[in-house]
């Protein structure tokens, strides 16, 4: 008698289904689900929060071709981006070297100094009655448009804080 003959045939077994999941799946899906709803979310968040700024930097843009009236409407557009982002009761009531030192205080040391030549003859000619020239407006428009580029409206340091920080810088 042949041991070999009496095996019965090997029988295979069945293929796991990939259904139900298992756990562990459960947990990777919910967890690509929350992340894609959270990065989703924050993009949203992040586009809401820079819509004034593009909206300005797309007035800014009109404005150029108007370069008399560049000191005040840039001015203006630039108080309203303020106004925004900021507390708007102490915004309005910045004028002058005040308000040019809280502009210099929202962009980085950087580009401060970049900003301050067209940012200083906005300010200036707000209260002149002669219009700007070509060379003054070109310099303001480019300036107002580093700083909406450039302003960190997040992190800006308190006014009285940056006011002083540029005295004393100057002492």
């Amino acid at each position: 008698m042949d041991p070999l003959a009496q095996l019965n045939d090997i029988q295979t077994p069945t293929g796991v289904d990939w259904w139900p999941l298992a756990w562990g799946w459960w947990a990777v899906i919910a967890l690509v689900l929350l992340v894609t709803i959270m990065a989703i979310r924050t993009w949203y968040l992040h586009r809401q929060f820079t819509k004034a700024k593009r909206e300005a930097l797309a007035t800014l843009a009109a404005f150029a071709t108007e370069p008399g009236q560049a000191a005040v409407d840039t001015n203006q557009l630039l108080k309203r981006v303020a106004k925004h982002y900021f507390d708007a009761e102490t915004v309005s009531a910045l004028y002058g070297n005040q308000w040019l030192q809280f502009l210099q205080s929202a962009v980085s040391n950087k580009h401060a100094k970049s900003v301050m030549a067209g940012l200083e003859v906005m300010t200036s000619k707000v209260y002149q009655q002669a219009p700007c020239t070509e060379a003054e407006a070109s310099d303001i428009f480019s300036a107002a448009t580093v700083w909406l580029k450039q302003a960190n409206f997040k992190r800006v340091p308190p006014i009285e804080t940056a006011v002083k920080a540029r005295e004393a810088s100057h002492v």
